[in-house]
């Protein structure tokens, strides 16, 4: 049986029916058929630029916050301002440079502060992000290693060398 509603002759019937009537129409059911059915071809909508500087301070408040993922996420947030182009994102270097250093931080606060802090061209930051990349891991390593080459910082060279 192929539906609830009646026999399996009645809905061979409608798919017949429906099959003539595209071929009668020249095809031109079929074609909107398979256009209700293809998603449509929508372009993503551009990002507004942030053009005020308002929400910052909250934002380096809750990198204080006792909530590990509302810290991950200012963090994050931080970068797409800065992405976006809002102006003294720089203030909050100091407050994700604690956030980066603070003892028995979580992982993902580690890596959401160091790539914000890569993001914003903290150079002042090389000897902390190099600190957490030789503790954290190689999934840190290779977030802050390849920032630390690009900046010429050479106390890495030394980690290098010996890893070699």
């Amino acid at each position: 049986m192929i539906g609830r509603d009646g026999p399996p002759g009645r809905w061979l019937g409608v798919l017949v029916a429906g099959m003539v009537l595209g071929m009668v129409q020249g095809g031109a059911g079929i074609e909107v058929e398979l256009a209700r059915l293809a998603d449509p071809n929508l372009a993503p909508p551009k990002p507004v630029p942030a053009v005020s500087s308002r929400p910052l301070p909250r934002w380096i408040q809750a990198l204080a916050s006792p909530e590990a993922d509302l810290r991950r996420e200012a963090a994050d947030t931080i970068a797409l301002a800065h992405r976006l182009g809002m102006p003294d994102v720089q203030t909050a270097v100091p407050a994700l440079r604690e956030a980066l250093d603070a003892p028995g931080q979580h992982p993902l606060v580690v890596a959401a502060a160091a790539r914000t802090l890569i993001a914003l061209d903290a150079r002042q930051a090389a000897p902390s992000l190099l600190a957490r990349a030789q503790a954290g891991g190689l999934e840190l390593a290779q977030i802050v290693e390849p920032a630390l080459a690009r900046w010429d910082y050479r106390p890495v060279r030394a980690v290098w060398l010996a890893r070699l």
